[in-house]
């Protein structure tokens, strides 16, 4: 089984990300925490142009849950194209249980042809897919890099920190690629549509037409899918309603993304020129990062929590349900 390639120090990952910081102490945790709240850090407009993910551990690549699963078991070796096996998953996604996802779907107006909404579906149920988690919340990006974490000493620096990753979607690769799920978007893929109904299909061409959308996920190295658009909806369970959570696609079967970015944008620079490139405000790093000691995880839970984020809140358990509803009604009599 192959390893994963991992960041051998924090100085690293500067290669990739920008304003590579450390955090140590819990009176820098609070000057960092208390300016972004305020809504201004990195010189940007946290709130209103930036995505967050929290990560483990700060030496872990920002691979997809599909480049790990196809990176450890060596299935380039099996002579299979990674779009191919992307394929498969949502076509078995569609039939499983006698179709009980798109049942679903139909049910909840959710186009039952939106890869998307399958992705986003498996995404959830630990199936391995090419989006990675992001969260329109800055304090949910940073529980999910604080939470589940081993605060153990290591001789290895690295093995000492999480990471909360801070992508600014305004940048004009990632702008554009946001666009794909605009109003006009959503009524050039419903004419589209149209033209594909009034064809008689073969039974070959409903299976392309059944995920036409990959036509658009392969056009793209990476989008950025939002959660909340109804072109394309993809809340599809309480735990991304909850999370503000959103999607970043990662087309490539090897690069974590971070890599694939820098390497698009390398080749946007060279295609127009370094001048042309500032100008129009490209950037190759991913995104900004920070790298918090895992000492810190207590306090930083605990400031958390002041702000209505915890475990509770972020993983909601439906099972008690009925029994925490009954219990506050009969509270209440």
């Amino acid at each position: 089984m192959s390893k994963l390639s991992e960041y051998k120090s924090i100085e690293e990952k500067s290669a990739f990300f920008d304003e590579n910081i450390v955090v140590n102490t819990k009176k820098e945790f609070d000057e960092i925490f208390d300016s972004i709240k305020v809504d201004e850090y990195f010189g940007i407009s946290l709130f209103d142009t930036s995505i967050f993910r929290g990560v483990s551990e700060a030496k872990y690549k920002l691979y997809t849950s599909s480049q790990r699963f196809w990176i450890e078991n060596e299935l380039k070796n099996q002579k299979v194209y990674y779009h191919d096996f992307i394929r498969k998953l949502i076509k078995n996604c569609k039939i499983w249980n006698n179709g009980s996802v798109p049942d679903f779907f139909k049910h909840s107006e959710i186009d039952i042809n939106n890869s998307l909404a399958y992705l986003s579906y498996m995404q959830h149920y630990n199936v391995p897919t090419p989006l990675l988690d992001f969260t329109d919340s800055l304090f949910t990006g940073l529980y999910f890099a604080f939470h589940g974490i081993n605060v153990n000493s290591s001789n290895d620096p690295i093995d000492n920190y999480c990471s909360l990753y801070i992508v600014d979607i305004s940048e004009p690769y990632l702008s554009a690629t946001y666009r794909q799920f605009t109003p006009e978007a959503k009524r050039e893929l419903e004419i589209k549509q149209k033209q594909e109904e009034q064809k008689v299909l073969t039974n070959n061409e409903i299976e392309k037409r059944e995920i036409e959308f990959d036509s658009i996920l392969q056009s793209y190295p990476i989008l950025v899918i939002p959660s909340t658009d109804n072109s394309f909806k993809i809340i599809n369970n309480l735990n991304i309603s909850n999370q503000d959570g959103l999607f970043l696609y990662n087309s490539d079967d090897r690069k974590p993304i971070e890599e694939n970015y820098f390497s698009i944008l390398n080749d946007i620079e060279i295609k127009i020129g370094n001048e042309k490139f500032k100008r129009r405000g490209f950037k190759k790093k991913f995104a900004f990062c920070i790298n918090f000691h895992k000492n810190l995880k207590e306090y930083v839970l605990f400031q958390l929590n002041q702000e209505k984020t915890n475990g509770d809140y972020i993983f909601p358990n439906v099972n008690n349900l009925a029994k925490n509803i009954l219990y506050r009604t009969l509270m209440e009599l």
